[in-house]
């Protein structure tokens, strides 16, 4: 990307089974040699977490694009919300799988999946609220507004209490199953 650009102090969190710690930092790191580290972008599309897609959206797209036929060729599909944009690149021969979903009005990289041969990597932006106003709308020469309700939203996930009943079942199941082993061995 042309523009200035950010520099950033990066923290890392693994939300471990005893609470949240830091497993990674970076300070006075730039956006681009962020990319470079951590494996965020494919070819030259340096996306990392930040791209500039409030000054020119369209212009996100074509680079977006255009690197499918960079030294790694593949596919890309872009999937829009009103507040939201997802990237997704698959490499022809299947080593490098790449999926972004960045917010719109600011660029921020809200939530990626990576993989590249037997590295992976997969984060999502904890404690961050979508604004409720969604990013201008492009320019369009198609009025035709009938499918806005069909539009996905932002990021889909599961409510706290279903999560917290999953893993207490999924918790309760083990110990009671560990129990039983040890009573069978005892016999």
């Amino acid at each position: 990307f042309p523009n200035e650009i950010p520099w950033l102090d990066i923290e890392i969190w693994y939300k471990g089974q005893f609470g949240p710690f830091q497993t990674f930092s970076l300070d006075n790191i730039s956006n681009s040699e962020t990319n470079m580290a951590m494996n965020l972008g494919y070819n030259s599309f340096a996306s990392a977490f930040l791209i500039p897609i409030m000054d020119n959206e369209t212009r996100v797209k074509e680079l977006a694009l255009q690197e499918a036929t960079g030294w790694a060729t593949g596919s890309v599909t872009i999937e829009e919300t009103e507040l939201t944009i997802k990237i997704s690149f698959i490499q022809d021969i299947g080593a490098q799988k790449t999926y972004f979903r960045y917010e719109k009005y600011t660029g921020l990289l809200l939530w990626t999946d990576s993989t590249f041969g037997q590295y992976r990597l997969g984060m999502t932006l904890a404690n961050y609220t979508l604004p409720t106003t969604p990013s201008p709308p492009a320019k369009d020469d198609d009025d035709d507004d009938d499918d806005d309700d069909k539009k996905e939203q932002a990021i889909p996930s599961f409510s706290l209490i279903i999560i917290f009943g999953i893993i207490s079942a999924t918790s309760l199941i083990s110990v009671l199953k560990m129990k039983n082993k040890l009573k069978q061995k005892k016999k």
